[in-house]
């Protein structure tokens, strides 16, 4: 069965994780080294029963806020935060779905074995395996004592090239007071899945670390991030970067919630991926 949608979320963890979760993952990679197009690829996976964890470390809170399709979180930073009471935490469990295999690429199938410890090796290789709009399908063969047997199917996400913000020589200048335009096109393949953008630094008056996340679709070509929530930032380099990705969840018996991800790297001019530092002003 086809996986649901879940573009709030852009990684293979879950802020709001189910104490039975886990994920599938595929990294696509195309770029071009000097004059050189290099490709590559690498699919994970794990599972984490935590059903058993109580208390633990109780951090302190993120401040969450969400413009448009972008989401902001500001969390104190470890210096002098109370991380209030430990209680008897007990210990989460690493289990397995059995052998998962990934089919619909070029390259095909990835398989992913199951280790002796509930760990799976990642299965990786030395050329781009999917060009954007492609089927691809994930099976697990499913686990007893672990995570049931299940079937998701996703849409390859585009291999796409970033044409604004500027790039300098780490990355793009970010004038914060202002909206920043951000235009990418589809190099090859279909218009498929989301761009996003992910910003990450030092909040604006200190104390606090800042990550923006807005996703967009691919098939839009252009998007713009507000004002408002760079104004959040410090005035300082911070971490930038844009992919293409796919993702959805599934509901696995029993009672397990399994985040499936696929990313493309997106391209600026030159080939080169786009991530970098950005200058905020």
């Amino acid at each position: 069965m086809a996986c649901s949608s879940d573009d709030d979320k852009s990684n293979g963890g879950d802020d709001d994780r189910a104490p039975k979760s886990g994920f599938v993952s595929v990294f696509n990679s195309k770029i071009v080294v000097g004059t050189v197009e290099a490709g590559s690829y690498q699919a994970i996976a794990s599972f984490t029963d935590a059903s058993g964890v109580t208390g633990g470390v109780q951090g302190a809170k993120c401040e969450t806020s969400k413009d448009g399709g972008c989401t902001l979180s500001l969390c104190p930073t470890s210096s002098g935060t109370d991380a209030g009471p430990v209680g008897d935490a007990g210990a989460a469990k690493i289990v397995h779905a059995g052998a998962i295999d990934i089919t619909g690429a070029s390259e095909s199938p990835i398989r992913l074995e199951p280790q002796s410890d509930g760990q799976y090796k990642s299965a990786q290789g030395g050329k781009s395996i999917w060009a954007g709009g492609e089927d691809l399908k994930i099976h697990a063969a499913g686990n007893t004592s672990g995570v049931g047997a299940f079937d998701a199917a996703l849409k390859a996400p585009s291999n796409v090239k970033v044409t604004a913000p500027a790039w300098g020589t780490q990355g793009p200048t970010i004038d914060r007071s202002k909206d920043l335009e951000l235009a990418w096109s589809v190099s090859g393949g279909s218009a498929s899945g989301q761009i996003q953008t992910l910003i990450s630094g030092l909040a604006a008056g200190g104390g606090k670390s800042a990550t923006l996340t807005c996703t967009h679709a691919v098939a839009d070509g252009k998007a713009k991030i507000p004002a408002a929530l760079l104004g959040k930032f410090e005035a300082a380099k911070t971490n930038f970067s844009m992919l293409a990705i796919e993702k959805g969840t599934q509901n696995v018996s029993p009672d397990w919630k399994v985040t499936l991800l696929l990313q493309s790297t997106a391209t600026r001019e030159g080939g080169a991926p786009a991530a970098g530092l950005a200058t905020m002003q």
